[in-house]
């Protein structure tokens, strides 16, 4: 961790879990002990971003909480895109409400 954070730049992305992508309902207890681990071997100017399954407010608060400095979410974006892929001002209403909802849980 010392060594690839030594050669980080902008942010550190840390994964939230192994295995493959998209949204999951639960965020991995372990997540907190990575922010913490990573945190202790990262250099000072990087911030840490959680990434990797994150699919709710309450993911990006116990994200946030856990020390990380931001939070990614992806999947579940997509999962909205898709769902609205036929009526464009619905699929933009949802996300601009679901990225509201996310940028609130950062505020804790």
């Amino acid at each position: 961790m010392r060594i690839i954070s030594s050669a980080a730049h902008g942010f550190i992305y840390l994964v939230s879990l192994l295995g493959v992508t998209g949204a999951r309902e639960e965020l991995s207890v372990a997540v907190k002990d990575m922010v913490g681990k990573v945190r202790r071997a990262a250099k000072k100017e990087n911030p840490i971003a959680v990434g990797f399954g994150l699919s709710s407010p309450g993911h990006v608060r116990d994200v946030i909480r856990s020390g990380a400095d931001g939070a990614i979410v992806g999947s579940a974006i997509v999962n909205i895109i898709a769902k609205n892929n036929d009526d464009e001002e619905k699929m933009l209403r949802e996300i601009r409400e679901f990225v509201s909802q996310l940028k609130e849980a950062t505020h804790i």
